[in-house]
């Protein structure tokens, strides 16, 4: 994976669930199993997620003590910029395109014409 070798991945786990359809109800328990062990990732997603935030807080404090506050002032001018971006109704520039931003009529860039 981390060389970008997905296509492999993906060509097998599409051969292996032809393989399991084709199979019928004998592959009822391969299935029993790749249901528990979805749910088993699941769970293991859910303790990574609760761990993340003191995983960032602990980045941020060892990027603090190394570099300094100047570097939450870099961080407040990049909030200033990108998040009114994203969260106010003007930050649709950014992803509606230049024409709406000047001015042009918003139903035509809605219905895709």
């Amino acid at each position: 994976m981390v060389r970008g070798d997905v296509l492999q991945i993906v060509a097998f786990t599409v051969l292996f669930a032809m393989a399991v359809s084709a199979m019928g109800q004998k592959a009822a328990p391969i299935l029993r199993g790749c249901e528990a062990l979805s749910q088993v990732m699941f769970k293991f997603t859910n303790y990574v997620m609760m761990f993340a935030p003191i995983g960032v807080g602990a980045a941020m404090a060892h990027t603090i003590a190394t570099n300094g506050l100047t570097v939450l002032w870099n961080l407040g001018k990049f909030d200033r910029l990108a998040l009114p971006g994203a969260f106010h109704p003007g930050g649709v520039c950014l992803w509606r395109g230049h024409d709406y931003c000047a001015g042009a009529d918003a139903s035509v860039l809605e219905s895709g014409a």
